[in-house]
């Protein structure tokens, strides 16, 4: 093999790897676009710390709301995201009563602030409320809001893989994945 042939083998698998590059890092702008999110920050406890400072009028707001649906509802799963409060005003209540339409002024400015805040699903399961702050297509961090008293929910379809209090009694940074 002679001095040509080399580094024209040598330019192929350069290019080959700055292609390969280039693809990775297209899929990583296209996947934090198409979830309108960005990497959590490095040290994210405290990050989500702040965020729970920031809005916890309304994030206190929504765990009121939520209680009192569910027990208009005799129900413990109640969600929302984005999409259908922000652009409907609606809200998931169990699957029996479906998108309910939100009536309560205060709680629809609360939650829309919270969507415009970062926050992009807020759900009620079993006995905790989480308020989803990051997600990817298999893992999310937030802040959750466990009953008085009570354990985290432990069953398989849950997936929360690290809890960590934050600064007022039951509440904590969540890992699900």
């Amino acid at each position: 093999m002679d001095w040509i042939e080399a580094r024209s083998i040598l330019g192929f698998f350069i290019a080959f790897i700055v292609f390969i590059f280039a693809i990775l890092v297209w899929l990583f702008f296209v996947m934090a676009v198409t979830t309108g999110q960005r990497p959590p920050p490095r040290n994210v406890v405290v990050a989500m710390e702040r965020y729970f400072q920031r809005n916890n009028e309304q994030i206190h707001t929504v765990v009121d709301y939520f209680v009192e649906l569910g027990d208009r509802y005799n129900t413990n799963h109640i969600s929302t995201s984005t999409m259908h409060t922000m652009r409907d005003g609606t809200i998931f209540v169990a699957s029996e009563h479906g998108h309910i339409a939100i009536e309560c002024e205060v709680a629809l400015d609360a939650i829309n602030h919270l969507f415009t805040s970062g926050f992009n699903v807020i759900a009620f399961t079993n006995n905790y409320i989480q308020f989803q702050r990051w997600s990817t297509l298999n893992m999310g961090w937030g802040v959750l809001y466990l009953f008085a008293g009570d354990e985290p929910y432990t069953h398989p379809t849950t997936n929360l893989t690290l809890l960590s209090s934050l600064s007022e009694d039951g509440w904590y940074f969540y890992s699900s994945e």
